[in-house]
C-alpha cells in the first residue's frame, strides 16, 4: 500500500484574517439606538397632539361653532403644524371609537372648518339632554324653523318666517323673555352655528333676505323625521305630502347604500 505522509494529506483552510466582520460597531449600535428613540418620542408626540386635538374639538362642540384649520394649527398644533394629517387621523380614529362622534370637513369662503356630528336627528335628542332650559328652547324653536323652512320647499323669506314665528307666540320685534332678540338669534347665532343659512335674494329690490338649512343642519337632521314630526301636528299620514315623502324615502335608500 502506498505510504501515506503527513505532507501528502489535505488541510481544511483557514478563515482568512482579511474577511470583514458583520458585528455592528457601537457607534452603529448607538445610531441605531438613538433613531428607534426619536421615532418612539415622535410618536409619543403626535399621540398626545391627537388628544388634545379631541379635547379642543369636544368642547367647541359644546357651543356648536365650526373649527377652522388655521386654529387648530396656532392652538394646538403650533411648531408641529407639519404632521397635520396625520395628527388629524388619529384625532378623527378617536373621536369615532370613543365618542361616536363623526368629524367632518367642509369649506366655507376657501377656508377649511371642521364640525362634530354624532348622529343624525342630533337637535332633537340634545331638546331632551341639555340640562339649559335656555338652551333647551332653542333648540327647539332651532327644530321648528327647520321644519317650517322645509315644509316651504327648503327656502323662506325672512318676512314669511317672522309671520310664521308670530303664529307660533313669538314676534321677532319684541324682545323675548328666553330667546332675547329673535331675528339676532336667527341671523347670526344660527347662521354662526351653520344651523341656517341668511342669504339675500337674487335681483330683489329693495332688498330682501331669505333662509335655507345650513350644513350643520343638512348632517344632524332626517328629513323623514322632519316630515313626521310636521304630520304628528296636523294629524294626518306623512304620505300625505307626497312629493316630500317620496324625496325622503329616496333619501333614505341612498344612505342605506352608502353605510
Amino acid at each position: 500500500m502506498p505510504k501515506v505522509t503527513a505532507n501528502s494529506q489535505k488541510s481544511a483552510p483557514m478563515p482568512s484574517c482579511s474577511s470583514k466582520s458583520k458585528t455592528p460597531t457601537v457607534s452603529q449600535v448607538h445610531e441605531q439606538n438613538s433613531t428607534q428613540n426619536d421615532l418612539t418620542t415622535e410618536s409619543e408626540d403626535l399621540e398626545r397632539k391627537a388628544i388634545e386635538l379631541v379635547q379642543y374639538l369636544l368642547i367647541a362642540d359644546q357651543k356648536k361653532i365650526p373649527v377652522r384649520k388655521i386654529d387648530i394649527n396656532n392652538h394646538i398644533l403650533k411648531d408641529q403644524k407639519k404632521y397635520f394629517p396625520a395628527i388629524l387621523k388619529k384625532s378623527r380614529d378617536m373621536l369615532q371609537s370613543v365618542f361616536g362622534a363623526k368629524l367632518i370637513e367642509f369649506d366655507d369662503k376657501l377656508k377649511k372648518r371642521y364640525i362634530l356630528i354624532t348622529s343624525r336627528s342630533d337637535i332633537r335628542r340634545n331638546i331632551n339632554l341639555i340640562s339649559s332650559e335656555e338652551e333647551s328652547a332653542k333648540l327647539g324653536l332651532l327644530f321648528n324653523i327647520l321644519a317650517i323652512i322645509y315644509m316651504n320647499g327648503g327656502v323662506i323669506s325672512d318676512s314669511d318666517l317672522w309671520k310664521a314665528l308670530r303664529k307660533l307666540g313669538v314676534d321677532p320685534d319684541v324682545h323675548h323673555e328666553v330667546f332675547g332678540d329673535v331675528k339676532k338669534l336667527l341671523t347670526e347665532e344660527f347662521v354662526r352655528q351653520y344651523y341656517l343659512e341668511y342669504v339675500r335674494q337674487s335681483n330683489s329690490e329693495p332688498i330682501q333676505y331669505e333662509f335655507h338649512w345650513g350644513f350643520r343642519a343638512e348632517k344632524e337632521l332626517q328629513k323623514k323625521d322632519v316630515l313626521l314630526y310636521v304630520s304628528k301636528i296636523y294629524k294626518t299620514e306623512p304620505s300625505q305630502w307626497k312629493l316630500l315623502w317620496n324625496n325622503c324615502m329616496e333619501e333614505e335608500a341612498n344612505q342605506s347604500s352608502t353605510s
